[in-house]
């Protein structure tokens, strides 16, 4: 009989949450969760490695600089729009009002 892949017991979902990396003790030794990936390839990283991870996390930092200022640009390009057409507005009224005034 075969397993329906959505049928998961509250067994093999404990079990499945134990797998999940934590800082639990064992013994005096405590397992740490590495952020950084160059320690996966143990303690003799090549300088190169290093040199383009610290390229990678500056041109990350631009990018979200970047983005952020696109962000930046097109909110101001919105209240140049909205300005401009109120500008427009009041420029209408304006000549509206002058000729009402006329006769």
């Amino acid at each position: 009989m075969q397993k329906n892949p959505d049928d998961v017991t509250e067994k093999e979902e404990y079990e499945m949450d134990e797998k999940k990396p934590t800082n639990k003790k064992k013994g005096n030794k405590v397992n740490k969760v590495n952020g950084n990936p160059l320690h996966w390839f143990g303690v003799l990283v090549s300088p190169s490695l290093r040199t383009s991870q610290e390229h990678f996390q500056t041109a990350l930092t631009h990018l979200i600089d970047m983005a952020n200022l696109v962000h930046d640009i097109e909110n101001l390009e919105q209240q140049y729009k909205a300005l401009k057409k109120d500008k427009q507005a009041r420029i209408q009224e304006a000549n509206t009002t002058t000729l009402v005034d006329d006769d």
